[in-house]
């Protein structure tokens, strides 16, 4: 029996007044104001963006802003720096790295087709290709390829070092275009002229005795031409007073340049003569050393020749002990024969 409060009428399902978003495609509107640029290469912007830098002024990052008249102030700072030589040095291995990474070398290449070669000759034991005896320094140049790099390594920054020092030593200046190769290139130059000035002074006296010759050889054809032609000698122009003190008033300027050139040549007069001073010692000290190793010799000489008359004179001594023994020996024998012919009477 059906209970009262029950319902027989039909079912009703109830749905949702809003449509599910799986339902529904969104077109999004397009506008002029919605910038649609396509993203740059990771590369473009680290080149982009590489020398900047935040700076560290914290007293001017306000995020918050909760004070009005710092405002304009808040955020970072972004400045651009400069690429240092050591950076760039840096900069510049690590693209040598990668590309040597990048190109197998030629002892790789070499030793992949030794183990191929290797690898068909066990294959093919009848079939000898004489792959060890031709290939046999492959393994020892690969197992000292890491010292090789090791040992370059070392050598590139000693010359780094040296090259620092040298730089400290001599000095240099970024504002010039001139490297450290045409300043050590200068230096030795300068180093010859100092250590063999004795054939750039025979150069430059000949050339003086050549220009000397030609400037008397010059006057005493000028001397013939005016004699020739009846001329006399052009005279002299006197020179004013006023045009004198006008010329020396024009070349005042030049006096300060003089005065700042002239006490640096004084001073590099004085250090090429203390320099020469020195070499002039040197030379001395040289010869003087030369002596010693002469009379050195000549003493060994002497020492020798003594050494060999003591050891003559000691031979024959030991010849003379060796007869004087022969002789001394007999003389003994004789004596006992006598004493053993005495006591054979008494018997």
């Amino acid at each position: 029996m059906d209970s009262a409060e029950e319902d027989h009428g039909p079912e009703v399902f109830e749905t949702s007044d809003v449509e599910s978003e799986s339902g529904t495609n969104h077109v999004e509107e397009s506008s002029e104001s919605i910038a649609r640029d396509a993203l740059a290469p990771p590369l473009d912007a680290v080149s982009s963006y590489e020398s900047s830098a935040l700076s560290d002024e914290l007293t001017l990052v306000d995020f918050l802003g909760n004070v009005a008249r710092r405002l304009a102030q808040s955020g970072y700072n972004v400045e651009k720096l400069g690429e240092t030589r050591k950076q760039k040095m840096a900069r510049i291995a690590r693209e040598l790295e990668e590309l040597e990474k990048e190109e197998p070398s030629e002892v790789e290449v070499l030793a992949g087709k030794f183990r191929e070669l290797k690898a068909g000759d066990e294959k093919n034991g009848d079939f000898d290709l004489g792959v060890g005896d031709l290939f046999k320094n492959i393994e020892s140049a690969l197992k000292k390829k890491s010292k090789k790099e090791h040992s370059e390594s070392n050598e590139v920054l000693r010359l780094e070092k040296r090259i620092a020092e040298l730089e400290e030593a001599i000095g240099s200046n970024e504002d010039t275009p001139t490297s450290i190769r045409n300043i050590l290139n200068n230096a030795s130059r300068k180093v010859n002229v100092l250590y063999d000035h004795e054939e750039e002074i025979a150069a430059v006296q000949t050339e003086i005795k050549l220009l000397s010759k030609d400037m008397e050889a010059l006057a005493a054809n000028r001397r013939m031409a005016l004699i020739s032609s009846g001329s006399k000698e052009p005279p002299v122009v006197p020179i004013s007073f006023d045009h004198k003190v006008s010329s020396l008033y024009d070349r005042l300027g030049e006096f300060d340049r003089v005065n700042t050139i002239v006490p640096l040549m004084i001073a590099r007069l004085h250090s090429l003569n203390s320099v020469h001073a020195e070499g002039g010692h040197a030379v001395e000290c040289v010869a003087t050393l030369d002596k010693t190793l002469s009379s050195l010799a000549l003493d060994m000489k002497k020492w020798d020749e003594s050494v060999d008359k003591i050891d003559k004179s000691l031979v024959e001594q030991s010849e003379a002990f060796e007869k004087n023994a022969e002789v001394f020996q007999k003389k003994m024998e004789d004596v006992m024969s006598r004493i053993d012919q005495i006591e054979a009477r008494k018997g």
